[in-house]
């Protein structure tokens, strides 16, 4: 059997799959950022997006050991060709769906990945157990882990981000 999906490029030619639902909407070019220093060891970025602040998450920046992440997710932000893939996710046991964003260096590519592919999480960064779900054997690319978007934008993991949930009123 075979699960349509999105392939993104992240920064340093990293790549990652989200499923097909989950990516709802790129933005290429320039978007409104907010700061937030020292909130959460994970994100200090939002991006205003359909009059919501939405939490950014660079992937590669999260699997340095020296959790070095800003410089490399200014950089990304910043280019004038910047491409953010809107995602939506639901944490565990919640019907309420939420939305987060990531910064890729193309735009996205369909795939389809099929059960057999499957295959151990890249061995060079322990934190991929952290942020996937599994991985897949991909022809071109070789290893590549599927993100859990509900643990990549896990509020306990993220404390203190200020982002509008959908559930608020």
């Amino acid at each position: 059997m075979k699960a349509p999906a999105w392939l993104l490029t992240m920064n340093g030619g990293c790549r990652v799959a989200v499923g097909e639902g989950e990516l709802v909407h790129i933005i290429s070019g320039e978007v409104e950022r907010v700061f937030v220093p020292g909130k959460s060891e994970r994100i200090t970025e939002f991006i205003v997006w359909e009059n919501r602040q939405l939490p950014l998450f660079d992937v590669v920046g999260a699997l340095r050991s020296d959790n070095s992440a800003s410089g490399s997710m200014a950089t990304a932000v910043n280019d004038r060709g910047a491409i953010i893939a809107i995602a939506a996710y639901q944490h565990s046991n919640a019907q309420q769906v939420e939305f987060g964003a990531l910064p890729v260096y193309a735009l996205p590519e369909r795939i389809e990945v099929s059960d057999d592919s499957g295959c151990e999480l890249p061995p060079e960064s322990a934190g991929w157990r952290g942020l996937a779900h599994s991985c897949f054997k991909h022809q071109q690319h070789g290893a590549v882990p599927i993100l859990n978007l509900g643990r990549v934008f896990a509020p306990a993991l993220n404390s203190g981000y200020p982002c509008e949930r959908s559930d608020q009123s």
